[in-house]
């Protein structure tokens, strides 16, 4: 996947997530953390190698 999908999809998929949570009252400090979480895998899949040269 291109990194610019990417992050455009985790973008608005976070935001409408956050959104939806402030509506039914869901507090930053209970979702928070998840929400990190999968920063950090986005981040990771960003940065580290998809494919290993054949040697």
């Amino acid at each position: 996947m291109n990194p610019i999908t990417l992050i455009g999809i985790s973008i608005i998929f976070f935001y409408s997530i956050t959104q939806m949570l402030k509506f039914y009252g869901v507090g930053e400090d209970v979702y928070g953390v998840y929400i990190l979480f999968y920063i950090f895998i986005i981040i990771s899949i960003l940065i580290l190698p998809n494919d290993y040269p054949k040697t």
